[in-house]
């Protein structure tokens, strides 16, 4: 019997082998009951250096691939992390079963846990380092994460937290992206607007798991990604695109389109000898499809529509930028502070004047 896969996430506090060991526990567990086992912290740090964040995002890819192609997300032991919050969010937002390593040892064998994980938190979709830009100039990261969706309570917290009080500095910018939507963070830019962001984020929250798919196929093929207003756009023109989930390779699409889609007649003697790579190669040249790593993706032909012209299209509720409200007491501190500031600052001497200009 075919089993089901389940990821496995946890705290990993210790060494790389002590994480080991207790991965490999936690994968016994899951084995016992009538699972496969999947659990990058048991393998990736054998090959990944995390410190590097190019390896590190690479890692952040390849796990949250796997937990998309599983049955059941098993929350182990008894500490929360945001990793493991994060894992949690994905799992809900893609109909995946998020359950504990205990009440999965209750359901015996082979049987699916039941839907659902107290405590689990409201998915988020990405999240953005917001810098402020006046420090970094002067040398100094200060900065925060903020995810998205967020309100405009929650972008006023952060932005009193780092400085950017309308006062003391003004300007932020992005200087990282990470989130749960594949590739999506490749498409996004240091100097994006929150109020855009939030907009995207929220349009990209009323998607099914098969828009998403598509969403995530149709970025990673390149089509509408230069801005942030084309990302928007694109979450409302999903019906231009067709998206076949688990077709990786041109073998797999020319078998669907002869014997599921009936597209080319082809003898039942000939099948055992006909090419179907090639039929698919062929198949995906014409259509300009493209393979990405969830599926194929091709265009229908619909008209693209552009319902998004700029910030006077999102809506009142999604918008989400102010800054931070000041007691007088903070305003007057955040004015002095400033003065004070002026004031240390050298003073430009006087060009000096030659003889002519005397």
């Amino acid at each position: 019997m075919k089993r089901p896969l389940a990821y496995i996430t946890a705290a990993w506090y210790g060494g790389d082998s002590e994480n080991a060991e207790q991965a490999a526990r936690y994968c016994r567990a899951v084995y016992e009951a009538g699972y496969a086992p999947i659990c990058p912290a048991l393998y990736m740090p054998l090959f990944l250096n995390d410190p590097v964040p190019q390896e590190h995002k690479d890692g952040v890819d390849m796990s949250r691939d796997l937990l998309r192609r599983s049955r059941v997300l098993v929350v182990c032991g008894h500490t929360v992390t945001e990793a493991m919050k994060n894992d949690i969010a994905v799992a809900q937002r893609l109909g995946i079963t998020a359950t504990t390593l205990e009440h999965f040892d209750r359901q015996g064998p082979g049987t699916a846990p039941e839907p659902g994980l107290t405590g689990a938190p409201m998915p988020s979709l990405f999240e953005a380092y917001i810098t402020n830009a006046g420090k970094y100039a002067e040398g100094q990261l200060v900065g925060e994460t903020l995810k998205f969706p967020t309100s405009t309570q929650e972008v006023q917290a952060l932005l009193k937290r780092i400085g950017v009080d309308g006062v003391r500095y003004e300007e932020y910018f992005i200087t990282s992206f990470d989130g749960d939507v594949l590739g999506l963070y490749d498409h996004l830019y240091e100097y994006a607007s929150l109020d855009e962001l939030n907009h995207l984020a929220c349009l990209l929250s009323e998607l099914s798991p098969e828009e998403i798919a598509t969403f995530e196929a149709v970025i990673n093929k390149g089509d509408h990604t230069s801005s942030v207003a084309e990302l928007i756009n694109l979450t409302q023109n999903l019906d231009c695109y067709e998206f076949f989930p688990g077709v990786d390779d041109d073998e797999t699409l020319g078998r669907i389109y002869v014997e599921e889609m009936e597209m080319l007649d082809v003898p039942e003697n000939v099948l055992p000898y006909f090419n179907f790579e090639d039929y698919g190669r062929d198949v995906r040249l014409n259509e300009a499809g493209h393979l990405a790593p969830g599926g194929y993706v091709r265009a229908t032909g619909e008209k693209f529509v552009e319902h998004y012209h700029g910030p006077e299209d999102i809506p009142s509720e999604h918008k989400v930028f102010a800054f931070p409200k000041l007691s007088i007491r903070e305003r007057l501190a955040a004015y002095k502070e400033v003065s004070g500031r002026a004031a240390a600052e050298p003073s430009k001497p006087a060009p000096e004047q030659d003889h002519d200009n005397r």
